[in-house]
């Protein structure tokens, strides 16, 4: 498990694509695999019909117990996903994210955090292959869309290299 500098943290209180409106996610999801990092911005990819490919959320937002009506509706719409569980403590990222993101990057499913996901997003951010989007929830500014060719990748990976959670950054 790697802890996540302060420092890092503060840069990534910027975000790392572009600011998109929820009208655009269903012209995003012809075109590339979606990666929802976060229960609303999951459960917002629902309600716009758009099926992520992965979704990682821990039932919390803004570090708030999640409503059980919006915790329903994820557990009904993904009852029948390959569902993937991982411990990942808040201000972390567990060493076990990279592998089983790996692993996820393939077949796809749901990955339900008991932690906090939120650092999770550089892990997908990192391995996210051309065809392939990462949509996390920016707090009071909506959802980014961090496209595979972007900086933010590099910066991922980078990030995930200081933490020696990437051995091969390339």
């Amino acid at each position: 498990m790697a802890e996540v500098s302060e420092q890092i943290k503060k840069e990534l209180k910027k975000p790392l694509g572009d600011l998109i409106d929820h009208s655009q996610l269903l012209a995003i999801a012809k075109k590339f695999k979606i990666i929802a990092v976060g229960d609303i911005s999951t459960l917002i990819c629902i309600h716009n019909s758009v099926h992520p490919f992965i979704a990682v959320f821990d039932f919390h937002y803004m570090r708030q117990v999640l409503d059980r009506d919006k915790e329903e509706q994820l557990e009904k719409y993904f009852k029948k996903s390959r569902m993937f569980k991982l411990r990942n403590p808040a201000g972390t990222i567990s060493a076990e994210a990279v592998p089983l993101a790996e692993s996820m990057m393939r077949s796809g499913g749901v990955l339900k955090i008991d932690g906090e996901e939120d650092l999770l997003a550089l892990v997908f951010i990192a391995l996210a292959e051309k065809d392939t989007v990462v949509i996390y929830g920016q707090p009071n500014e909506g959802l980014v869309l961090v496209k595979p060719n972007s900086q933010a990748k590099i910066k991922s990976k980078e990030i995930l290299k200081k933490l020696n959670l990437l051995q091969n950054p390339s």
